[in-house]
């Protein structure tokens, strides 16, 4: 998940999965699809593709957006350990390694760093830690029921990048982490 300026036209090639319609960046909307950024989508980790986003809200200049597709497959900490996402591995990744792979310099222009409010998990009582500082981050699981109608809409398809990575599937659709 992350939030983008509005600042240039989006000119990349074709998506993993086209069969989504795909708006120029200066003009996406609430609900619409853009391309942004290159990240492996099929076996070859060397072959970088355009990222289809989901516009989940448009306020003023700056896009929430979340990929359309599962893009990698990672723990949300790679030691079984107790932690929350100020901390965690999963959090360092999305913000180090992944912005660098994923954009270039222009693109990474475009992506603020955010206040990254720590919910606290309607389902248990676990430590929801502090708000960060973040480019990239994760839906909680109140945003991702206020951003998503129903359990269909909020289904994820992986890629075959991260279906070779490991990602647990059901059918064409996986899970993903909030």
């Amino acid at each position: 998940m992350m939030i983008l300026i509005l600042m240039k036209k989006n000119d990349h090639d074709v998506p993993a999965f086209p069969e989504q319609p795909v708006v120029p960046l200066e003009e996406a909307d609430t609900g619409d699809f853009i391309l942004f950024g290159r990240y492996p989508q099929n076996e070859n980790p060397e072959d970088r593709q355009s990222i289809t986003w989901r516009v989940l809200e448009k306020k003023d200049n700056r896009l929430l957006v979340i990929s359309e597709c599962g893009l990698d497959c990672l723990p949300y900490q790679e030691e079984f350990e107790e932690v929350v996402w100020g901390n965690c591995t999963l959090r360092k990744w999305l913000n180090d390694d992944f912005l660098h792979q994923a954009f270039s310099v222009e693109e990474l222009a475009m992506i603020p760093s955010v206040t990254v409010n720590a919910d606290e998990n309607p389902e248990n009582s676990t430590d929801p830690g502090n708000p960060t500082e973040d480019k990239e981050f994760l839906l909680s699981i109140p945003e991702a029921e206020r951003y998503f109608k129903d359990d269909r809409d909020r289904l994820c398809r992986p890629t075959e990048y991260a279906t070779g990575k490991g990602c647990d599937t059901v059918g064409e659709k996986c899970s993903w982490w909030l």
